[in-house]
């Protein structure tokens, strides 16, 4: 007698997160038979992406498939893949031998639809790429992508409370769409930084905000953290302020003062280095706190009225909002510019950083 084995996997947030809270619900059992040729994740994987950049939801296997070996080719495609943004569910069916996989596309769209979505998605990406400034350097490249991103996508609040996966989680809700969570943020960012040749992946962990998602970027033979959702001021709630840069080519120190990384992550580069972060780059990363070096600061970008600083430590820092604020000599520091009536700050006490605009 001739059995068919079935095994239904229901995966969105388990491959992805389809909010900033991961889920993943397993349903079925397997069993092999040891006589059959055993399909490979390599296989699947190249099978598989070839399907669907070709809009087909059904591939096909002369033998024995796993449901793990499934898991482990999806978890690549997606960290491989982020512009291949549709997968929802899957379905596996072994019968007499062969097996077959068919995918179910989120929201139920249709072939015609996934390749309108994924052209929009490529046109869209391309526009980024297109728009920005000749001559940059790798590292300006970086930093007109990662603000580029954060004025024209909006944080999606309702997407971030579902319960159910949707394109707020992808890459196409934060490059069409406008629209997205931590995970579109991360995936547009990636897919970007891939176009331009550039090794870049996504991490995701348990953050002080709950599940969260975010980049990883090799620069100048370095890996840096890069988290564009925390550096949008919109995610905050702060619609009316400018682009923030606390989470800018940071080093492990400085992420993990904030969040824990999945160990399944699909590779979690080592970031000992903060040769490149913003705050050097700028000449605005202070290890200590001096009062004349803070002024030439503010007075170095009298032209923009505005100065983001961080600190090297806690003890700086502190020193730093202490004299400001609490002895009042920012008004001390600010009183040649004609705004000394108008000053406002942001401060990040776990980052160490400053934003004075006066």
């Amino acid at each position: 007698m001739k059995f068919i084995k079935k095994i239904i996997l229901i995966s969105t947030s388990g491959i992805f997160l389809a909010g900033c809270s991961a889920r993943i619900d397993d349903i079925g059992y397997y069993d092999r038979n040891d006589n059959q040729r055993v399909i490979s994740a390599d296989e699947v994987y190249s099978t598989l992406s070839d399907s669907m950049n070709n809009y087909e939801n059904v591939t096909k296997y002369d033998g024995t498939l796993s449901m793990d070996t499934v898991k482990e080719a999806m978890f690549k495609i997606r960290h491989d893949h982020p512009d291949l943004f549709w997968l929802d569910s899957y379905v596996l069916t072994e019968s007499n031998g062969s097996s077959k996989l068919e995918l179910s596309p989120m929201n139920g769209y249709s072939s015609e639809e996934l390749e309108k979505m994924h052209r929009e998605l490529i046109s869209a990406a391309d526009s980024f790429i297109v728009d920005m400034p000749s001559g940059l350097d790798d590292y300006g490249k970086i930093l007109y992508v990662h603000d580029k991103l954060v004025l024209s996508t909006d944080y999606d609040k309702v997407g971030a409370s579902s319960s159910k996966s949707g394109l707020w989680g992808t890459a196409y809700g934060c490059l069409v769409q406008g629209n997205a969570v931590c995970q579109g943020y991360a995936e547009a960012f990636q897919y970007i930084m891939n176009q331009l040749g550039m090794e870049c992946g996504v991490c995701t962990g348990e953050s002080v905000n709950g599940s969260h998602a975010w980049n990883y970027v090799n620069l100048n033979g370095k890996y840096y953290w890069l988290d564009v959702t925390w550096d949008d001021p919109d995610f905050g709630g702060e619609t009316d302020s400018s682009i923030i840069h606390s989470y800018f080519l940071i080093d492990d120190e400085h992420l993990k003062r904030t969040r824990e990384i999945d160990s399944e992550c699909f590779y979690i580069p080592e970031c000992y280095s903060m040769d490149d972060n913003y705050y050097m780059r700028s000449g605005t990363y202070l290890t200590y706190y001096n009062f004349n070096e803070l002024a030439e600061i503010l007075a170095a970008n009298f032209d923009q009225r505005r100065a983001e600083i961080m600190f090297a430590n806690r003890a700086a820092y502190d020193m730093a909002m202490a004299d400001l604020f609490d002895n009042g000599k920012i008004w001390e520091l600010t009183a040649e510019t004609n705004a000394a009536q108008s000053i406002t700050y942001t401060n990040d006490d776990t980052m160490c950083m400053l934003i004075i605009e006066y």
